[in-house]
């Protein structure tokens, strides 16, 4: 992941074209994985399509746990927090406690400026893009949700 952000850049990639090529290989990964759920097997035959998803898993899942780990450096709170969650959300079926992990990262990630001494919030206010009062509730509220549609004990047993 070092190589891709040396070439990041070295190119002076901005912000927002790493938001695009990050929410495009989401989307992408999303509809890969969609598709295999959609497709019913007809009696005990194995989908074809499932091979194909196996096969690519093991370079799908490491990409969407980059994408986790690039999104939470992220100076957008909001697009960190969405973005992780959406890469825990693909990821659960394959691997939980990694999604578990996620979840968690994205969750601190958004209470971690509450709890913060003053002179470590001054220094993460800087690191992040302003997010009002109101926009942060909704957003702790909306991956809360996501989170307990997975894994309900996990939601309780996060600080608040």
């Amino acid at each position: 992941m070092l190589h891709i952000r040396a070439i990041i850049l070295r190119a002076g990639i901005g912000a927002t074209s790493i938001r695009a090529a990050a929410h495009f290989i989401s989307i992408f990964l999303i509809n890969a994985i969609t598709l295999n759920a959609q497709i019913a097997p007809p009696g005990n035959a194995p989908r074809p399509e499932a091979l194909v998803i196996a096969q690519h898993a093991d370079r799908i899942l490491p990409l969407l746990e980059a994408l986790a780990d690039q999104a939470s450096l992220s100076a957008d709170l909001t697009f960190a927090v969405r973005a992780q969650s959406q890469a825990a959300t693909l990821l659960w079926s394959y691997n939980r406690e990694r999604a578990r992990a996620i979840y968690r990262r994205a969750f601190q990630s958004l209470v971690c400026n509450d709890s913060a001494t003053p002179k470590a919030a001054s220094v993460h206010r800087s690191s992040r893009l302003a997010i009002t009062a109101i926009a942060k509730q909704h957003l702790l509220v909306e991956l809360l949700q996501e989170i307990a549609g997975r894994d309900s004990g996990l939601a309780e047993d996060l600080p608040m």
